[in-house]
């Protein structure tokens, strides 16, 4: 019939249209990553992970400044053909003599600079470019706690964490001590880059000393590796030997998942610094162990560490016993 509307059909218990269903997940999924991602926090935790990466990148720079020309010189035992190929480095388009001098010397600068937080991101990106220089122009002196520090620079250029205990943040507010609040998302990334380094560094021992629990007892027993020699008792007992070396397994899991578990998170942590202390003990293996722990700081609620910061300054300023900053890690 002629001006007669169809009727529209009737909903169906138990039916919607999938458009609509998908609504409500996706609309909630928004809103937690918005909440993660970019909800404002303190930026004290990013602060002081800023200070120790300054710190560590400053030991390597120190550590091998007696060895400049020879590693990374123009006249170096790598020759250019044999290390960095192809690759950019800045050092294969600028190497008259003494430029290796001068990258390391813009290397301490900029470490200095990133520890007392004066153009930091300048300075960070300044540590990134000359730490890549130098390991494209010869990798053999390098391991992979060397190459976390150009990462953590990188972070540190990415990040907010000159926004506190800073020159610039003095300069700014007439006092380091202010802890200004920022998007949460370059913690994030830090959180995120340590448990993968965990995750990949447990897939990757997959060689047989690992599946038979002897890897430790190897690894302790190589010369050149040795800094602290483990009594011979505990290396010829099969039984520790397991249990260092699926310990280090377990631990290394663990960093990778449970840390995300704000229950377990403080004694993961614990864990974690107390593996990279006995392998920085036992073995010369660079400034990985330092490295690795300075990154745990970003695990830890930026919250606990402004409070931690404001009671220890409060203790050294007054010369009296400040209240306990509370134990436990967000």
């Amino acid at each position: 019939m002629s001006g007669t509307s169809q009727a529209s059909e009737p909903d169906v218990p138990g039916t919607r249209r999938p458009a609509v269903a998908l609504i409500a997940p996706i609309a909630l999924a928004g809103r937690w990553w918005q909440r993660v991602m970019f909800s404002e926090e303190s930026t004290a935790s990013l602060a002081v992970v800023r200070i120790l990466t300054g710190l560590v990148i400053l030991g390597w720079a120190v550590s091998v400044t007696p060895d400049v020309s020879d590693f990374f010189g123009a006249e170096a035992i790598a020759p250019w053909g044999s290390t960095a190929g192809g690759r950019w480095s800045l050092l294969r388009w600028w190497d008259p003599p003494g430029a290796a001098g001068a990258l390391h010397v813009a290397l301490v600068i900029a470490a200095l600079a990133m520890v007392v937080g004066w153009h930091t991101r300048l300075a960070s990106l300044v540590a990134v470019v000359a730490m890549l220089a130098f390991a494209r122009r010869n990798p053999w002196v390098f391991n992979s706690g060397d190459l976390l520090l150009r990462h953590l620079a990188f972070y540190a250029m990415l990040a907010p964490g000159g926004a506190a205990l800073s020159v610039a943040a003095w300069r700014r507010h007439g006092t380091p001590w202010v802890f200004p609040a920022r998007a949460a998302w370059p913690r994030r990334l830090l959180q995120v880059q340590l448990s993968a380094i965990y995750l990949a560094t447990v897939v990757a021992k997959t060689g047989s000393t690992w599946h038979d629990g002897t890897a430790v007892g190897y690894a302790l027993q190589i010369e050149d590796l040795i800094r602290f020699a483990v009594p011979s008792f505990i290396l010829d007992n099969a039984l520790l030997v397991n249990l260092m070396t699926f310990g280090t397994l377990a631990v290394e899991v663990a960093l990778g998942l449970l840390i995300w578990n704000r229950k377990v998170r403080p004694y993961v942590l614990v864990l974690g610094v107390g593996l990279h202390l006995s392998i920085d003990l036992t073995l010369t293996v660079g400034f990985f162990s330092y490295a690795m722990i300075s990154m745990y700081v970003a695990f830890l609620e930026p919250d606990l560490v402004e409070r931690t910061l404001r009671r220890i300054r409060a203790r050294f300023a007054s010369g009296t016993p400040a209240e306990p900053a509370p134990s436990t890690a967000g």
